[in-house]
Formats: C-alpha cells, structure tokens, sequence
C-alpha cells in the first residue's frame, strides 16, 4: 500500500472501482477531490474559566484549556495568565507536550488582594512596559517588580543564572525597556570612626 505521507501538496483526485463484471458497468466507479496541505503547528486557547466575580481580596480558580488543533506533535511550552488590566502575570505553568487533537487544563490562583492596584483611578502602578518585564523575567526563571512610587518609574528584576539575565538584557530594549547601568555599594553600612571634639577658643 503506498505511503500517504508521500503525497504530493494539492489537491488530488481518488478514483474507486469494483473488479465484479456485472450488468451495469456504469456505476461501477466513483471519485472524489483532496486537497493534501502541509502539517502545521498550532496550539489554540480553547476555554478560559473564570468566575463572574469574586470579592476583593479572596483567591479565585481560572482554568485555561489548550488543545492542539494543528498537524504535528508538540513539545514543551507554556501557558501563561496575565492581569491585562494590571498588566502583570497572575502565573506560568509548563505544558510538556501535546500530541495532535490532544487537549489539556491548567489551573491558576488569583489572589485578587492587589488586583488592578491603582486602576481603578486610571493610574496603574505596574505600567505595561513593567508587567512586559515581569513576564520576561518569569519565563527565564526570575522575578521583576516596580520599584519606586509606581506609574513609570524604575523596575528591578532578578536572576540567579548569568545566561538568563543576559538574555534579559539583551531582550529589554524590544520591550521599551533601558537598561541602566548601577550598581550597589560595595561597603554597606559601616561604623565611622569618631572625631574629636574642639574647644571653641578665640585667639586673641
């Protein structure tokens, strides 16, 4: 039997027949038209479970499905829920594959006691550009936050492996992003020693 991973793109006419000689040899074939496209990959977000609302400061359960709906096997990757009124991840949770057809649910806590800190007066504390950097810090395996008053000030983000935060660095740019060359002091705090006192003698 041929191979149909062989077949060649586009689209193909497939022929069927009966070998019985009988009396009407006019219905003894039919046909039909294939198109053979190109496998491809695709993961789609197909369901996102959230309560209608939940009372501030309580956690709530969102459940994200992804299913693979395109032609080819996958390997790891990772879904990610993100606050888009705060502009922060809420978390990121691997997938370490998905076959074809296959589907699966991941489930994340929101604790909603910061939840669109400052939103509600149109002053978000984290700023997009931020909660870019904190998603990016994320997926290498590190953290970043706002530090400063909030609203465009300045973010920190830590990374314990020296290739992760140089990917960072060099991926920050694209998010908007300047990187700014600090650093912290090398001495800390420190005992000062004293200095003695001097009589106030006017000399005549």
């Amino acid at each position: 039997m041929p191979d149909p991973t062989s077949a060649t793109l586009g689209s193909h006419t497939l022929v069927a027949t009966q070998s019985l000689t009988d009396a009407n040899a006019a219905n003894n074939q039919g046909s039909a038209a294939v198109t053979v496209v190109a496998p491809s990959t695709d993961v789609a977000v197909t369901g996102v479970t959230a309560p209608v609302s939940v009372l501030k400061g309580n956690t709530a359960t969102i459940g994200v499905t992804v299913q693979n709906v395109g032609g080819l096997n996958v390997g790891s990757f990772n879904v990610v829920l993100t606050d888009a009124t705060a502009g922060v991840t809420i978390g990121s949770q691997s997938v370490p594959s998905l076959a074809v057809n296959a589907a699966t649910t991941r489930s994340f806590s929101w604790n909603t006691a910061t939840a669109a800190l400052g939103g509600e007066i149109g002053l978000p504390i984290v700023t997009p550009a931020l909660g870019a950097a904190a998603r990016l810090a994320e997926e290498l395996g590190g953290a970043a936050k706002p530090s400063g008053a909030g609203g465009g000030d300045v973010g920190v983000a830590f990374l314990t492996d020296r290739g992760a935060a140089e990917t960072f660095r060099q991926r920050a740019p694209h998010l908007g992003l300047e990187i700014l060359s600090i650093r912290t002091g090398a001495d800390g705090l420190r005992r000062e020693p004293s200095v003695p006192e001097r009589n106030n003698v006017v000399e005549r």
